[in-house]
């Protein structure tokens, strides 16, 4: 774990949120990397997923069966099923991540029955200095850009939040957009419950088994619209109506 911390602190280097990642085969490196996805511009170029194929370059083989992933920061959805398909044995992770972590905060991939590999999960070493490291990154980026976090890099931010480094978000309604008013925070209330029949004549009832229909479906149409047709501008297509 110590030489993955080592690994995010280079992520540092080019601006890109410090996570790190090594894969230990026998009692061996055989791969270490970290978060690249502002060096290079890919989306899938976490730290994980780039030891993972430096691993397998290595060994010559996608399977990487008895190998150990230490990474200082829980794995998402794609590292977790990255590690999946790669056979590994176990994942050993530093900092929780209660917003994007697959390997126990969100969902446990590695632990699911219903898939055809499991891996064991251990979680506890670095955590500290790996929460540290993120909460501090963030700090610097708040001070320094003019904008708040969109949600791009900041994706795997909400791990520092369970050690006590970010102030909470507002549950998923609050919008990340920056309005005139300066405000870096928008509010956006929940719409109130809405009842289908009586009370909304505008609406269908809910179909079967839905309780509480999303408020903007099961809509009907304006009345006073006879008919609405689809013309398809591509010659030779015929046209088709809906009444």
């Amino acid at each position: 774990m110590d030489l993955a911390l080592e690994e995010a602190r280079r992520a540092l280097e080019h601006g890109d949120v410090p996570v790190g990642a090594v894969v230990v085969l026998d009692g061996k490196v055989i791969a270490a990397r970290h978060n690249e996805r502002e060096l290079t511009g890919d989306p899938t170029a976490h730290a994980e997923m780039l030891a993972l194929r430096d691993a397998a370059i290595t060994t010559g083989s996608w399977r990487l069966e008895g190998a150990t992933l230490y990474v200082t920061l829980e794995p998402c959805p794609m590292c977790a099923g990255a590690c999946l398909n790669s056979r590994l044995e176990r994942v050993v992770f530093g900092a929780p991540d209660p917003k994007a972590g697959a390997t126990g905060s969100l969902y446990n991939l590695g632990a699911d029955p219903r898939l055809n590999h499991e891996f064991e999960v251990h979680q506890g070493p670095g955590a500290d200095e790996s929460s540290r490291l993120l909460t501090e990154f963030f700090r610097t980026r708040r001070r320094t850009s003019p904008h708040p976090p969109t949600g791009g890099e900041e994706g795997r931010e909400p791990a520092t939040v369970a050690a006590g480094g970010l102030p909470e978000r507002t549950n998923g309604a609050a919008s990340k957009a920056v309005v005139a008013s300066g405000s870096p925070w928008v509010r956006i209330p929940h719409p109130p419950p809405r009842v289908p029949g009586a009370d909304n004549p505008g609406e269908h009832p809910a179909p079967p088994g839905v309780d509480e229909p999303n408020p903007r479906a099961y809509r009907r149409p304006p009345q006073d619209v006879a008919a609405v047709t689809l013309v398809i501008l591509a010659g030779g297509l015929p046209r088709m109506s809906q009444p």
